[in-house]
């Protein structure tokens, strides 16, 4: 398999399993530790962050991976997940918004 290709991949399938990690991390946090949740939040942010440096600085040397490939598919798809993150988060927050002035209308 071509370097460039395999390091297309692990860079894909490593934002995919950070974006995973990061909706169980706030999910748990939103529903186990209501009153710490922002800092459960931040603190595993960090902790994804220090491991993800980890696995791409041994990554970096493996020969048979081309980093500079990996980093740009790491990159574009933590990019477009997180604006896809952002779109259901702000087409929620519209709706609630609609009801609540539609329920004050109608009073």
């Amino acid at each position: 398999m071509s370097p460039l290709l395999l390091g297309a991949g692990i860079g894909v399938l490593l934002a995919l399993a950070n974006f995973c990690a990061s909706l169980a991390v706030s999910s748990v946090a939103m529903r186990s530790f209501k009153a710490y949740s922002i800092g459960v939040i931040v603190g595993g942010f960090f902790i994804r962050l220090v491991v993800l440096s980890g696995v791409f600085y041994f990554l970096a040397r493996v020969e048979m991976i081309d980093l500079p490939s990996m980093l740009v598919a790491f990159i574009v798809c933590f990019t477009i997940l997180v604006f896809w993150e952002i779109r259901i988060y702000f087409r929620k927050a519209r709706f609630s918004d609609e009801q609540q002035v539609s329920g004050i209308r109608a009073r």
